[in-house]
C-alpha cells in the first residue's frame, strides 16, 4: 500500500511542480488538488485503478461529493452525515430528497462499474478482497455473516463509496 500512496504523492508533486514551473512568479490556484490526490490513493487502493488529475469523470464525482456534503443543512448534520453516509443516502431516498441523490449518482455509477469488474481475490485491492470474503462465506454457507450474498455487495458499495467521501470530506 505504501507504494500505492507514494507514486500517488509523486504524481501530485509532478502536478504541482509543473504547474509552479508554467506559472513563473504568478501565484497558482491549487484549489480541489488535494481533494483529488487523497480520492486517487482512495481510488487506487480500492480498485488498482489511478485516474489523471485532469480526468472529467473525476471533477464531476468531486463536484457532486461536495454537492452531497453541502446538502444537509443545519451544519449540526454535518457530523452524522460524514460518519454514515450509506445509511443517509437511504434516508434521502426514502424521504425523497432528490437533490442529495441526484448528486451521489456519478458517484454511485462509478462504484457499480468498479464493483462489476471485480475480481475475488484475497490477496488484491479492497474491491477485490470484498468480493473473496462474500465468495468464501458463500460457499461456507455463512448466510448470518456481513459478506453474504446481497447483504455482502451492500456493506462492499457503501464501504467505497464511503471512502470516497471520506476523501472530500473538508477537515
Amino acid at each position: 500500500m505504501e507504494g500505492i500512496v507514494m507514486q500517488e504523492v509523486d504524481s501530485f508533486c509532478d502536478i504541482l511542480r509543473s504547474r509552479l514551473v508554467s506559472s513563473a512568479s504568478e501565484s497558482i490556484l491549487i484549489n480541489g488538488m488535494f481533494l483529488r490526490a487523497a480520492n486517487n490513493i482512495l481510488w487506487r487502493l480500492s480498485t488498482g485503478k489511478s485516474t489523471k488529475q485532469t480526468d472529467p469523470r473525476l471533477t464531476e464525482i468531486i463536484e457532486a461529493m461536495v454537492k452531497f456534503q453541502t446538502s444537509f443543512n443545519p451544519a449540526s448534520l454535518h457530523y452524522m452525515m460524514t460518519n454514515n453516509n450509506s445509511t443517509l443516502l437511504a434516508l434521502a431516498r426514502f424521504l425523497g430528497l432528490r437533490n442529495i441523490v441526484d448528486n451521489v449518482k456519478p458517484l454511485m455509477k462509478w462504484i457499480e462499474e468498479e464493483i462489476s469488474e471485480g475480481v475475488p481475490n484475497k490477496d488484491g485491492y479492497v474491491i477485490d478482497r470484498f468480493m473473496a470474503e462474500i465468495d468464501k462465506n458463500e460457499k461456507e454457507g455463512r448466510s448470518s455473516a456481513t459478506f453474504y450474498g446481497e447483504r455482502g455487495q451492500k456493506h462492499l458499495f457503501g464501504s467505497i463509496m464511503d471512502l470516497f467521501i471520506a476523501g472530500v470530506t473538508p477537515c
